[in-house]
């Protein structure tokens, strides 16, 4: 049985960002990469859309285009990197309650 009592408000961590360390601008890079593709998402919702938008998703819907390449050896990031983008991403996500900014 569910003890519902003890379910609470997911509440995004905004600084997410500033506990990564990665080699210097990478951060940076990353960031700007994931603003542009909410901004891009945010645009697609617009009223004013007079294309059709591609995905190469084999899932519509799924992951709305953002792929990025994470490599190296062990411990260098890759994983911590994936969870800023997917906190990030999950904060701004239709039906969070939240604004993207």
């Amino acid at each position: 049985m569910l003890n519902i009592d003890y379910v609470s408000e997911i509440v995004p961590n905004k600084e997410v960002f500033d506990n990564l360390i990665l080699p210097h601008g990478r951060t940076e890079i990353i960031k700007a990469l994931v603003q542009s593709h909410l901004q891009s998402s945010l645009d697609d919702e617009s009223e004013n859309k007079t294309y059709e938008s591609y995905s190469a998703d084999a899932i519509q819907g799924k992951g709305q285009g953002l792929l990025i390449l994470l490599h190296g050896a062990p411990g260098v990031g890759k994983t911590s990197t994936a969870e800023c983008v997917a906190e990030v991403c999950t904060a701004h996500a239709p039906g969070s309650g939240k604004q993207r900014n």
